[in-house]
């Protein structure tokens, strides 16, 4: 397995990071077909919704966040390996925070906060707010999904939701204090099902939009 890390203005004061994991659920364990169950998924939400919204996100902040801002994309390989014969979800995550705990990869470790986006490119789409967000960063939780609502933006629901393993954990019990956007609420989860029919450019869009107004509103 293989995280991507990558650096935008690696020696600017102030730094945070966004993440999303990239690899899909080599089975499909929910798929109503029994015959299918051991098939991998396509992933259209679940493994890659979150990387189209940084891949389009990134330049766009590059041109509007100011010269002492820096921050660091992370793609994390292993998200979806949970299984009891395989292990824990989240092993790129895992990983990284073993690493950072070991001192590498300082420009990271200096973020102020990460952002981890997962699944967020359902045609219903509805945001919660983490539990485990909410305790680690709650004003940037606030000040997201308030920016999201000026907006217009009606996924962005302000009530708590499930308790999630996922990969803001690990980078929060690195000190990397975290959040994670993700509409876990998804009938097509670890299915066939999910493919591009299940994805709405309006969904992506509006994660997309908020954090860009979000991260520009941000006093560095």
């Amino acid at each position: 397995m293989t995280t991507l890390i990558a650096h935008v203005r690696p020696q600017a004061p102030h730094q945070f990071l966004l993440a999303s994991h990239f690899d899909q659920r080599p089975w499909a364990e929910s798929d109503p077909d029994p015959a299918r169950r051991d098939q991998p998924i396509p992933g259209a939400n679940d493994g890659t919704s979150g990387i189209a919204v940084l891949l389009e996100l990134t330049p766009l902040l590059v041109d509007q966040l100011p010269p002492s801002v820096g921050f660091s994309l992370i793609l994390f390989d292993g998200e979806e390996l949970g299984r009891p014969e395989i292990g824990p979800y989240c092993h790129g995550s895992r990983a990284l925070g073993e690493a950072l705990a070991a001192g590498r990869f300082p420009r990271v470790r200096a973020a102020r906060f990460g952002i981890v986006l997962d699944m967020v490119g359902d045609r219903d789409l509805e945001l919660l707010q983490d539990p485990d967000s909410r305790a680690a960063v709650p004003a940037l939780v606030d000040a997201i999904w308030s920016i999201g609502q000026a907006a217009g933006h009606r996924q962005f629901v302000a009530a708590p939701g499930p308790d999630l393993v996922d990969d803001h954990g690990p980078l929060i019990a690195a000190g990397v204090p975290s959040l994670l956007i993700i509409d876990y609420s998804y009938p097509a989860w670890h299915t066939h099902a999910d493919d591009l029919s299940q994805v709405s450019a309006a969904s992506l869009g509006a994660v997309g939009e908020t954090l860009r107004l979000a991260l520009r509103a941000q006093r560095w």
